[in-house]
């Protein structure tokens, strides 16, 4: 019961955790420490009878659960007066034998052996965060578990109490103790031969995992599920070794691993295990020369060259075998993920040279191997190098140098997601594709008509009728919009539109949850790219379609309706009848999103679409409306978020319309006098808040525009506020993680939202690459102002709608230094 209230110590909840810690074990501690002085003694004098001994591992594993939970922020008083009484218990913990370690045959792990992996976490969490308390006994501790690990052994069923004793070993050894158990060469040796060396090398259990469940080995191998295998634990251990003996550790196993090399080359025509075994040393040395490559703060060109080495004579030379014989799939497996672990650490001309091979594998039927030639595509059209003088950094490869490797792996990757070889909807094949087509660009046009037909097909044959992998269904929907434009470009949008608007169609006319969201965004760039598009009929069909309230109804469904709706009206000169004849309709639309919990937000995305893409006086008789209805709304639930989303709205109105008193005189309307009001309480404390650059700049603009309105300009307290403000809108920065900090995650830990029922809805995903230009809001959504792309150009914008009233604000008391910086920023 207390771990159950106190194990939320280990995580960074809300509150203070520190001192919560420190209070709880002041409180606990004396009745805790009682408990486990009297428990130990019982337990490790012997002649209990097997059910009281149980009962006492179990009693003292809850106990050591418990210090963890406490010790997990913070070294309390308490404990670190009574730290003896329990290190040396867990010393003498470590030095038992239970059945289930003491008989050869597999056995489930009782009870000590649990206790004993939280021992050893216990002790790992000392090593790494209280040294100085802990570095006494970092030689004893070390002694048992190598003894503990010895007894372990290999047997499957203690894997976990493996990984716990190995990642003490870990913790440990990235500290340069005083009297440092790894100083000594032999036992740095017997450490790297007898606990490195044969928990790096896998099981044949491992190989049937790998033959059998290839998607479960994926993903352990590579979405980070191994942390607590044994390989992943040898392989950290090395990396921690390497921190302050690297050369010695790397001589250790690079000669073990040419030993490994030579016995697998005797054993290997003899088929077999024989075969298997020396299959699974030579995938062992290839990761044992992954953990030395890893940067550490000492390594030197020994290991650049071991690397290389490694590289030039085992990994290029199987790569580049023609054949793949039925068998041998994991050792593949394994040098196409050393190529990709290892992109940035090999020269690029060793990468480049092994790209021809990796691109073949993706015709490979394991699964594993070509979701490992896609993996590796994929990471190197990203790999970087270094910056330069100027601060910026630059793709390692070039499109033309890659485009032989690249282009011929696209299709066969979208026959995999079509004819679903292997994994079905592997996730990792159809992001690879994304990466690859973002890096090709119009390169991939000689297969582009080729790849849209396959997702199609993909679309229409394996997403919609089930939509199980919301991974592989963005990445192919991302991969579409890619193709569409590449296409489009080149002049084939009627081909495309032939293609594309059938399976749009099915899709809509079946209401396919998942998929309606994306369905709406392709028609929507659709209808952005064409050129003659906005002629086709089914478009006009189309548009009543989508404000069926209906559709509204899921919350999913919306934004993705509103980015279908600016399509539209930003083809307003093609679709004028008809969106003059809807627009009650659309602000009723407006109404309801407003209205909605969850919608708040899309509503002015709405508002902003209407605002930028339509005419004043298609929109104007509705306008004052939508304004009452969001003050009413913010004035019947006060809401942060919506309020920096109206401001961001009343300020792209303010600066389109270019005239300052557009928006007095809406206001006034709605409540005569409020301006100031307004201003003080939502306007200028909403717009600091904006964090996002490219809604920054639309507050910046905006307010510039609004302060050379009569009552402002005359105003010199309001004046001089909103200068203040305006200056900090000037600074031109970007802070997406603290605008995801505060709209995001913040509102879900408050929890400030009612509960509901919970019932399914198909979230909304936007597609990054789902607009047709690409500007400065770094795939962060819609750019309202494209025209203002730099500081220059903001500045320009601001200069221009405040030279009017230049003489007012210098004749305030205090002009801010940023301001000031308008007028000396002359074109």
């Amino acid at each position: 019961a207390a771990h159950a209230v106190l194990g939320r110590f280990r995580g960074s909840g809300s509150g203070d955790p520190v001192r919560e810690a420190r209070s709880c074990a002041e409180a606990y501690g004396p009745a805790h420490l009682q408990a486990w002085k009297s428990a130990c003694e019982r337990a490790l004098c012997g002649g209990l009878p097997p059910d009281q001994l149980v009962a006492h591992w179990e009693l003292l594993r809850s106990a050591v659960r418990v210090f963890h939970d406490l010790h997990a922020q913070v070294l309390p008083s308490f404990f670190c007066d009574n730290k003896e009484v329990y290190l040396e218990a867990f010393v003498a913990l470590l030095g038992v034998r239970g059945p289930s370690l003491l008989q050869s045959a597999p056995a489930p792990p009782g009870p000590l052996e649990d206790l004993l992996g939280d021992v050893c976490a216990v002790l790992a969490l000392y090593a790494a965060r209280y040294e100085e308390q802990f570095g006494p006994y970092v030689g004893r501790c070390t002694k048992a578990i190598w003894d503990l690990l010895t007894a372990v052994g290999l047997r499957e069923d203690l894997d976990p109490l493996a990984a716990s004793g190995i990642a003490f070993l870990t913790a440990a050894a990235t500290t340069d103790w005083p009297a440092s158990p790894f100083e000594d060469a032999a036992a740095l040796q017997a450490i790297c031969e007898h606990v490195v060396l044969p928990n790096v090398q896998l099981r044949p259990s491992d190989l049937d995992i790998f033959t059998e469940a290839p998607q479960d080995y994926i993903a352990r191998d590579v979405e980070g599920g191994d942390e607590e295998t044994r390989r992943r634990s040898a392989m950290d251990l090395v990396r921690s070794l390497r921190r302050f003996h690297n050369s010695r550790v790397c001589e250790i196993l690079a000669a073990a691993a040419g030993r490994m090399l030579e016995h697998s080359a005797v054993v290997a025509g003899g088929g077999g295990d024989a075969q298997r075994e020396a299959l699974l040393r030579r995938d062992a040395c290839i990761h044992l020369v992954i953990a030395m490559a890893a940067p550490v703060s000492s390594q030197g060109g020994l290991n650049a060259s071991i690397v290389e080495q490694f590289f030039a004579s085992q990994v290029l030379p199987e790569l580049q075998k023609e054949d793949l014989p039925k068998g041998t799939e994991l050792l593949r497996a394994a040098c196409l993920k050393f190529v990709t672990v290892l992109r940035t650490v090999l020269p690029a001309p060793c990468v480049q040279s092994a790209l021809p091979a990796v691109s073949r594998h993706i015709l490979a039927e394991h699964p594993v191997v070509h979701t490992y030639a896609a993996l590796c595509a994929n990471v190197v059209t990203t790999v970087q190098e270094p910056a330069g003088p100027d601060g910026q950094r630059r793709n390692r490869f070039d499109v033309q140098s890659l485009r032989p490797s690249l282009v011929p792996m696209v299709l066969p990757m979208l026959h995999i997601l079509t004819e679903q070889r292997g994994i079905p909807q592997n996730e990792h094949v159809a992001r690879a594709s994304v990466a690859l087509l973002v890096f090709l660009q119009a390169a991939a046009l000689e297969v582009a008509p080729q790849a849209l037909q396959l997702l199609v097909r993909t679309i229409s044959d394996v997403l919609a009728p089930n939509p199980a992998n919301p991974e592989c269904v963005h990445a192919v929907f991302e991969s579409c919009a890619l193709l569409l434009k590449i296409l489009v470009l080149a002049g084939s949008a009627s081909e495309v539109e032939g293609v594309l608007l059938p399976v749009l169609g099915h899709i809509w006319d079946k209401r396919v949850a998942e998929l309606l969201p994306y369905c709406f965004q392709i028609l929507a760039l659709l209808l952005d790219l064409g050129q003659a598009s906005a002629q086709n009929p089914c478009y006009a069909e189309l548009f009543g379609r989508v404000l069926d309230a209906e559709l509204w109804a899921s919350p999913g469904n919306v934004p993705g309706i509103i980015r279908l709706l600016r399509a539209y009206f930003a083809k307003h000169y093609v679709f004028q009848s008809m969106l003059h004849g809807n627009m009650q309709t659309i602000f009723e639309r407006f109404q309801f999103a407003l209205g909605h919990r969850k919608l708040g937000g899309s509503a002015f995305a709405l508002l902003n679409a209407i605002l930028r893409h339509l005419p004043p006086d298609v929109y104007h008789q509705y306008f004052q409306t939508a304004v009452a209805l969001s003050l009413s709304r913010l004035q019947a639930k006060k809401s942060p978020e919506l309020e920096k989303e109206l401001v961001v709205s009343m300020s792209l109105f303010v600066f389109l319309q270019r005239d300052p008193e557009a928006f007095p005189r809406v206001l006034g309307h709605i409540q005569p006098g409020s301006l100031q009001q307004f201003l003080t309480r939502i306007w200028l404390p909403s717009a600091s808040k904006v964090l996002l650059l490219h809604r920054r700049k639309v507050c910046m603009v905006g307010l510039a525009t609004l302060m050379a309105c009569a009552e402002i300009r005359s105003n010199p307290q309001l004046l001089g506020q909103c200068c203040d403000c305006l200056a900090g809108l000037l600074k031109w920065r970007n802070a997406g993680l603290m605008c995801w900090l505060s709209s995001v995650l913040l509102p879900r830990l408050l929890g400030d939202e009612p509960a509901e029922a919970p019932q399914y809805e198909a979230a909304y995903c936007r597609l990054l690459h789902g607009e047709a230009t690409t500007t400065s809001t770094g795939g962060a959504g819609w750019d309202l102002l494209p025209e203002i792309q730099d500081r220059m150009s903001g500045l320009r914008a601001v200069r221009d709608v405040l030279t009017p009233i230049r003489p007012a604000i210098e004749g305030l008391e205090k002009v801010p230094a940023a301001l000031a910086e308008v007028w000396q920023q002359q074109p």
